[in-house]
Protein backbone atom coordinates (compact mmCIF):
# COMPACT_ATOMS: atom_id res chain seq x y z
CA UNK A 1 0.00 0.00 0.00
CA UNK A 2 0.97 3.69 -0.52
CA UNK A 3 0.61 6.44 1.86
CA UNK A 4 -0.39 9.86 -0.24
CA UNK A 5 1.54 12.63 0.98
CA UNK A 6 0.01 15.66 1.77
CA UNK A 7 2.80 17.98 0.40
CA UNK A 8 3.38 18.62 -3.27
CA UNK A 9 6.69 17.47 -2.32
CA UNK A 10 6.24 14.26 -1.30
CA UNK A 11 3.38 13.39 -4.36
CA UNK A 12 6.10 14.11 -6.39
CA UNK A 13 8.27 12.10 -4.85
CA UNK A 14 6.10 9.15 -4.79
CA UNK A 15 5.24 10.13 -8.29
CA UNK A 16 8.75 9.89 -9.78
CA UNK A 17 9.31 6.19 -7.76
CA UNK A 18 6.25 4.89 -9.27
CA UNK A 19 7.19 6.14 -12.76
CA UNK A 20 10.43 4.88 -12.74
CA UNK A 21 9.38 1.37 -11.71
CA UNK A 22 6.85 1.85 -14.68
CA UNK A 23 9.48 3.03 -17.30
CA UNK A 24 11.82 0.02 -17.08
CA UNK A 25 9.23 -1.88 -19.08
CA UNK A 26 10.92 0.30 -22.17
CA UNK A 27 14.23 0.69 -21.10
CA UNK A 28 16.91 0.58 -24.08
CA UNK A 29 13.81 1.10 -27.05
CA UNK A 30 13.91 4.30 -29.43
CA UNK A 31 10.58 6.55 -28.93
CA UNK A 32 9.06 8.86 -31.34
CA UNK A 33 6.34 11.46 -30.35
CA UNK A 34 4.66 13.25 -32.96
CA UNK A 35 3.44 16.26 -30.86
CA UNK A 36 1.80 19.76 -31.41
CA UNK A 37 0.62 22.50 -28.93
CA UNK A 38 -1.69 20.55 -26.49
CA UNK A 39 0.57 19.00 -23.60
CA UNK A 40 -0.82 15.71 -23.97
CA UNK A 41 2.40 14.63 -25.10
CA UNK A 42 3.78 16.01 -21.99
CA UNK A 43 2.70 12.03 -20.85
CA UNK A 44 6.11 11.21 -23.16
CA UNK A 45 8.36 13.88 -21.07
CA UNK A 46 9.07 11.73 -18.27
CA UNK A 47 10.11 8.76 -20.41
CA UNK A 48 12.87 11.49 -22.13
CA UNK A 49 13.84 12.73 -18.37
CA UNK A 50 14.67 9.26 -17.05
CA UNK A 51 15.95 8.49 -19.90
CA UNK A 52 14.51 4.75 -20.36
CA UNK A 53 14.26 5.19 -23.65
CA UNK A 54 15.85 7.35 -26.28
CA UNK A 55 12.82 10.06 -27.38
CA UNK A 56 12.79 11.81 -30.40
CA UNK A 57 10.25 14.69 -31.26
CA UNK A 58 8.41 15.13 -34.26
CA UNK A 59 6.70 18.52 -34.98
CA UNK A 60 5.63 18.56 -38.22
CA UNK A 61 5.04 22.64 -36.96
CA UNK A 62 8.47 23.69 -37.79
CA UNK A 63 9.24 24.54 -34.55
CA UNK A 64 8.16 23.03 -31.09
CA UNK A 65 5.79 25.67 -29.33
CA UNK A 66 7.14 27.97 -26.32
CA UNK A 67 4.83 25.88 -24.09
CA UNK A 68 5.95 22.27 -24.94
CA UNK A 69 9.38 23.86 -24.17
CA UNK A 70 8.34 25.55 -21.00
CA UNK A 71 6.96 22.03 -19.87
CA UNK A 72 10.05 20.59 -19.91
CA UNK A 73 11.01 19.51 -23.38
CA UNK A 74 14.72 19.45 -24.06
CA UNK A 75 16.40 16.47 -22.92
CA UNK A 76 15.00 14.85 -25.13
CA UNK A 77 17.31 12.98 -28.11
CA UNK A 78 16.43 14.94 -31.45
CA UNK A 79 13.80 17.67 -32.63
CA UNK A 80 12.70 16.42 -36.10
CA UNK A 81 11.17 19.64 -38.20
CA UNK A 82 9.71 20.03 -41.32
CA UNK A 83 10.72 23.56 -43.02
CA UNK A 84 6.66 23.90 -43.99
CA UNK A 85 5.08 26.69 -42.23
CA UNK A 86 2.67 25.52 -40.00
CA UNK A 87 -0.71 24.50 -41.41
CA UNK A 88 -1.67 25.73 -45.32
CA UNK A 89 -2.62 29.32 -44.28
CA UNK A 90 -4.72 27.42 -41.11
CA UNK A 91 -1.79 28.65 -38.82
CA UNK A 92 -1.44 24.98 -37.84
CA UNK A 93 1.03 22.07 -39.06
CA UNK A 94 -1.10 19.40 -41.50
CA UNK A 95 2.02 17.03 -41.42
CA UNK A 96 -0.04 16.03 -44.71
CA UNK A 97 2.97 16.43 -47.13
CA UNK A 98 4.45 12.73 -47.19
CA UNK A 99 7.58 13.84 -48.82
CA UNK A 100 8.60 15.79 -44.94
CA UNK A 101 6.91 13.11 -43.33
CA UNK A 102 9.43 10.43 -44.91
CA UNK A 103 12.04 12.96 -44.06
CA UNK A 104 11.64 13.30 -40.41
CA UNK A 105 10.78 9.39 -40.10
CA UNK A 106 14.37 9.00 -41.55
CA UNK A 107 16.30 11.47 -39.83
CA UNK A 108 15.21 9.65 -36.40
CA UNK A 109 15.70 6.22 -38.52
CA UNK A 110 19.53 7.55 -38.82
CA UNK A 111 20.38 9.09 -35.74
CA UNK A 112 19.00 5.92 -33.94
CA UNK A 113 18.71 2.87 -36.32
CA UNK A 114 15.39 2.26 -35.35
CA UNK A 115 12.24 3.32 -33.84
CA UNK A 116 10.35 1.13 -31.74
CA UNK A 117 7.29 3.06 -30.10
CA UNK A 118 5.15 5.74 -32.07
CA UNK A 119 3.26 8.55 -29.87
CA UNK A 120 0.80 9.54 -32.21
CA UNK A 121 -0.23 12.70 -30.60
CA UNK A 122 -0.87 15.61 -32.37
CA UNK A 123 -3.78 17.33 -32.23
CA UNK A 124 -6.26 20.48 -32.61
CA UNK A 125 -9.66 21.69 -31.68
CA UNK A 126 -11.94 24.20 -33.00
CA UNK A 127 -15.45 25.40 -31.25
CA UNK A 128 -18.53 26.40 -33.54
CA UNK A 129 -22.17 25.95 -33.98
CA UNK A 130 -22.82 23.58 -37.25
CA UNK A 131 -23.53 26.33 -39.73
CA UNK A 132 -20.96 28.20 -38.49
CA UNK A 133 -18.27 25.54 -39.04
CA UNK A 134 -15.81 26.85 -42.32
CA UNK A 135 -14.14 24.48 -44.74
CA UNK A 136 -10.97 26.53 -43.49
CA UNK A 137 -11.52 24.86 -40.17
CA UNK A 138 -12.81 21.42 -40.86
CA UNK A 139 -9.90 20.81 -42.98
CA UNK A 140 -7.15 22.13 -40.57
CA UNK A 141 -9.08 19.71 -37.95
CA UNK A 142 -8.69 16.68 -39.94
CA UNK A 143 -5.30 17.45 -41.56
CA UNK A 144 -4.09 17.10 -38.39
CA UNK A 145 -5.93 15.23 -36.51
CA UNK A 146 -6.69 12.90 -39.05
CA UNK A 147 -4.69 13.31 -42.12
CA UNK A 148 -1.40 13.85 -41.20
CA UNK A 149 -1.57 11.27 -37.89
CA UNK A 150 -2.31 8.21 -39.95
CA UNK A 151 0.24 9.17 -42.73
CA UNK A 152 2.45 9.61 -39.71
CA UNK A 153 1.36 6.26 -38.51
CA UNK A 154 2.11 4.72 -42.03
CA UNK A 155 5.36 5.80 -42.52
CA UNK A 156 6.96 4.80 -39.10
CA UNK A 157 4.97 1.38 -39.16
CA UNK A 158 6.57 1.14 -42.93
CA UNK A 159 10.11 1.72 -41.01
CA UNK A 160 9.16 -1.29 -38.41
CA UNK A 161 8.49 -3.78 -40.21
CA UNK A 162 11.81 -2.92 -42.69
CA UNK A 163 13.01 -3.93 -38.86
CA UNK A 164 11.10 -6.73 -38.87
CA UNK A 165 10.93 -6.79 -34.77
CA UNK A 166 7.92 -5.10 -34.50
CA UNK A 167 6.87 -2.30 -32.22
CA UNK A 168 4.08 -0.32 -30.56
CA UNK A 169 1.96 2.60 -32.00
CA UNK A 170 -0.28 4.72 -29.32
CA UNK A 171 -2.68 6.87 -31.11
CA UNK A 172 -4.62 9.71 -28.49
CA UNK A 173 -8.16 9.51 -29.40
CA UNK A 174 -10.52 11.90 -27.05
CA UNK A 175 -14.58 11.10 -25.37
CA UNK A 176 -15.32 13.52 -28.19
CA UNK A 177 -14.77 10.66 -30.52
CA UNK A 178 -17.17 8.34 -28.30
CA UNK A 179 -19.79 11.01 -29.17
CA UNK A 180 -21.38 14.17 -30.44
CA UNK A 181 -21.05 17.76 -29.50
CA UNK A 182 -22.85 20.24 -30.74
CA UNK A 183 -20.22 23.12 -30.69
CA UNK A 184 -16.96 20.64 -31.71
CA UNK A 185 -18.51 18.83 -35.32
CA UNK A 186 -14.92 18.60 -36.79
CA UNK A 187 -13.05 17.74 -33.91
CA UNK A 188 -15.38 14.87 -32.64
CA UNK A 189 -15.71 13.54 -36.37
CA UNK A 190 -11.83 13.55 -36.16
CA UNK A 191 -11.49 11.61 -32.79
CA UNK A 192 -14.74 9.31 -33.78
CA UNK A 193 -12.44 8.33 -37.11
CA UNK A 194 -8.59 8.09 -34.71
CA UNK A 195 -10.79 5.18 -33.38
CA UNK A 196 -11.39 3.86 -36.35
CA UNK A 197 -8.17 3.99 -37.92
CA UNK A 198 -6.78 2.34 -34.33
CA UNK A 199 -9.10 -0.60 -34.79
CA UNK A 200 -8.39 -1.14 -38.91
CA UNK A 201 -4.25 0.02 -38.63
CA UNK A 202 -4.15 -2.75 -35.75
CA UNK A 203 -5.76 -5.47 -37.83
CA UNK A 204 -3.14 -4.26 -40.53
CA UNK A 205 -0.35 -4.57 -39.10
CA UNK A 206 -1.10 -7.17 -36.23
CA UNK A 207 0.89 -9.75 -37.95
CA UNK A 208 3.92 -7.35 -38.42
CA UNK A 209 4.20 -7.80 -34.15
CA UNK A 210 2.65 -4.02 -34.77
CA UNK A 211 0.35 -3.24 -31.88
CA UNK A 212 -1.80 -0.12 -32.54
CA UNK A 213 -4.07 1.05 -29.66
CA UNK A 214 -4.99 4.36 -28.41
CA UNK A 215 -5.79 6.44 -25.32
CA UNK A 216 -9.17 8.56 -24.69
CA UNK A 217 -8.43 11.10 -21.95
CA UNK A 218 -11.63 13.10 -20.58
CA UNK A 219 -10.90 16.77 -19.64
CA UNK A 220 -7.30 17.18 -19.29
CA UNK A 221 -5.53 19.90 -17.94
CA UNK A 222 -3.88 21.30 -20.61
CA UNK A 223 -3.43 24.58 -23.28
CA UNK A 224 -6.16 22.65 -24.96
CA UNK A 225 -8.84 23.05 -22.86
CA UNK A 226 -7.68 26.59 -21.78
CA UNK A 227 -8.31 27.55 -25.60
CA UNK A 228 -11.85 25.50 -24.88
CA UNK A 229 -12.59 27.66 -22.14
CA UNK A 230 -11.41 30.78 -24.14
CA UNK A 231 -13.87 30.49 -27.50
CA UNK A 232 -16.68 29.72 -25.12
CA UNK A 233 -16.44 32.54 -23.06
CA UNK A 234 -16.01 34.92 -26.22
CA UNK A 235 -18.84 33.53 -27.33
CA UNK A 236 -21.01 33.89 -24.27
CA UNK A 237 -21.75 30.32 -23.61
CA UNK A 238 -20.15 29.85 -20.54
CA UNK A 239 -17.88 32.55 -18.04
CA UNK A 240 -14.36 32.10 -18.32
CA UNK A 241 -13.09 28.97 -15.92
CA UNK A 242 -16.63 27.23 -16.36
CA UNK A 243 -15.70 24.60 -18.08
CA UNK A 244 -13.08 23.20 -15.51
CA UNK A 245 -15.39 23.59 -12.76
CA UNK A 246 -18.23 22.30 -14.42
CA UNK A 247 -15.55 19.04 -15.80
CA UNK A 248 -14.52 19.00 -11.85
CA UNK A 249 -18.36 17.92 -10.62
CA UNK A 250 -19.12 16.24 -13.96
CA UNK A 251 -16.21 13.22 -13.68
CA UNK A 252 -16.80 10.76 -11.27
CA UNK A 253 -13.43 10.73 -9.60
CA UNK A 254 -14.42 13.79 -8.46
CA UNK A 255 -11.49 16.42 -10.59
CA UNK A 256 -10.74 16.98 -13.95
CA UNK A 257 -7.33 15.14 -15.06
CA UNK A 258 -3.76 16.21 -15.34
CA UNK A 259 -0.97 14.50 -17.88
CA UNK A 260 0.63 12.79 -15.36
CA UNK A 261 -2.78 10.62 -15.09
CA UNK A 262 -1.83 9.38 -18.39
CA UNK A 263 1.09 8.27 -17.76
CA UNK A 264 0.71 4.74 -16.84
CA UNK A 265 -1.90 3.24 -19.91
CA UNK A 266 0.87 5.15 -21.69
CA UNK A 267 3.92 3.18 -20.72
CA UNK A 268 1.93 -0.07 -20.50
CA UNK A 269 0.82 0.23 -24.31
CA UNK A 270 4.06 1.15 -25.18
CA UNK A 271 5.49 -2.17 -23.34
CA UNK A 272 5.73 -6.01 -23.89
CA UNK A 273 2.78 -5.99 -21.20
CA UNK A 274 0.43 -4.97 -24.05
CA UNK A 275 1.38 -7.72 -26.44
CA UNK A 276 -2.43 -8.97 -26.44
CA UNK A 277 -4.12 -5.58 -26.39
CA UNK A 278 -4.98 -4.91 -30.43
CA UNK A 279 -6.89 -2.08 -31.37
CA UNK A 280 -8.45 -1.34 -28.52
CA UNK A 281 -9.25 2.59 -27.47
CA UNK A 282 -9.12 2.89 -23.52
CA UNK A 283 -10.36 5.57 -21.95
CA UNK A 284 -8.38 7.34 -19.65
CA UNK A 285 -10.84 9.83 -17.98
CA UNK A 286 -11.94 9.08 -14.45
CA UNK A 287 -15.01 7.43 -15.27
CA UNK A 288 -16.86 10.31 -17.74
CA UNK A 289 -17.50 7.71 -20.15
CA UNK A 290 -18.05 4.03 -19.61
CA UNK A 291 -17.57 1.79 -22.44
Amino acid sequence: AVTRESSDEGKQMMYSIRLRANLSMICGLTAVLMAARSSVGQIVIPISQHRSADVFVITPCGQISDFDVAMGFGPFNGLVQTDQPCGAGSGQATAAQQSQIDDMVSDVVKEAGRIDILFNGAGVVDIQLVMAVTRESWDRVMDVNVTGAFFVLQAVAGRMIEHGEGGKIIKVASEAGRRGGARATQYCASKAAVISITQSTALGLIAHKINVNAIAPGLIDTPMWDRIDELLAEQGILEPGEVKRRGNLETPYGRHGVPEDLVGSAVILASDDSDYIVGQTINVDGGRFLS
